[in-house]
């Protein structure tokens, strides 16, 4: 699979092009391409006629991170998928579709560049506002257990 470089990390990407409108399909968090395609989300299995671009998030799947937090920021999330787009679809508008993280990070790409985008799908939202506190506590919570008693616990 081909890598491509942003600031911070080499994403892991893969390109199904059978022609057609330009797609791209993201992950939610502490997932990837391979979960999604054993969890059976992966569109490309049904999705026919179009361009179809999936990459693992930074610190996600095949994908590296560094273990600077400001790295998973959502604006920095967005910027990689906003670059990964101008390589691969320049000047193209875009159907995006993801779950959870992916949701968040779509949202906050098309703020940044609606122009960019011919429509959404988003799915199983993140949560914002006064609820993101209390979720990004239960994965702090996760965390500690997974430093604790490692990943099978």
């Amino acid at each position: 699979m081909p890598t491509f470089s942003v600031p911070g990390a080499e994403l892991d990407v893969e390109l199904s092009d059978e022609g057609g409108h330009p797609v791209v399909q993201l992950h939610g968090l502490t997932s990837s391409r391979h979960r999604d395609r054993l969890m059976d989300l992966d569109l490309g299995r049904g999705l026919s006629g179009t361009r179809l671009l999936r990459y693992d998030a930074r610190g996600h799947g095949r994908s590296t991170g560094r273990a600077v937090p400001e790295d998973y920021r959502w604006e920095v999330l967005a910027d990689d998928l906003l670059r990964l787009l101008d390589h691969w679809f320049p000047g193209e508008q875009v159907h995006g579709v993801g779950p959870s993280m992916g949701t968040g990070t779509l949202l906050h790409a098309a703020v940044r560049d609606p122009g960019r985008f011919s429509g959404l799908t988003l799915m199983v939202p993140a949560t914002a506002w006064e609820t993101r506190a209390a979720k990004a506590e239960s994965y702090r919570q996760n965390a500690r257990v997974i430093e604790e008693q490692g990943l099978d616990a």
